[in-house]
């Protein structure tokens, strides 16, 4: 675990008063040169030697209130992420489908900015069908939040609270339906 991990745990665990758990999420195994050996696509990562790999049994058993710490293997739509097969819903966001032109363009967006990237998820200890919901972030910075900054999502205010509503574009509450649920 590195020291800012740690800086990390504790400082969330000192303002919300909770105890947490950092775990390295990411699935197949890495060679000696920090290398998906086999792997579609190729890429690399420094070594992860400090912790293995988390599964979704592990994070099931673990205490729900945690931070993952991982790298975006696979980017689903603008308000999913998976961290080694661990699918993260992006809490409060509400992103166009797929089947939308601007779904297509929100998705490319989110792959561009986390795909391979190591991020950091706060996790609310709620679950949407497959998913963990959690707050995830990349150098520090809301992910959701950039994306409805940059017009590829909105507020989902039944479940942020308002938190990104003031993000909102002009185009995209123009572009974009607001899911029923929000």
């Amino acid at each position: 675990m590195t020291v800012f991990q740690l800086f990390y745990a504790a400082l969330i665990s000192l303002v919300f008063g909770y105890t947490t758990s950092v775990v390295h999420a990411h699935s197949g195994g890495l060679n000696g040169d920090g290398c998906h050996a086999g792997s579609r696509p190729y890429h690399c990562h420094r070594a992860q030697t400090e912790m293995p790999a988390a599964s979704p049994e592990s994070i099931e058993a673990a205490n729900p209130q945690q931070v993952i710490t991982g790298y975006v293997t696979h980017v689903r739509d603008v308000d999913t992420v998976e961290l080694g097969g661990i699918a993260v819903r992006l809490n409060g966001i509400d992103g166009p489908e797929l089947s939308e032109r601007i779904g297509q363009e929100a998705k490319l967006f989110m792959a561009e900015l986390v795909l391979n990237r190591e991020v950091v998820c706060n996790l609310t200890g709620e679950r949407s069908h497959d998913r963990l919901i959690g707050i995830c972030y990349l150098n520090g910075e809301d992910i959701g939040a950039m994306a409805i900054r940059n017009g590829f999502a909105l507020d989902c205010r039944r479940y942020s609270g308002g938190l990104y509503s003031r993000l909102e574009t002009d185009a995209a509450i123009a572009s974009i339906e607001r899911a029923s649920y929000c």
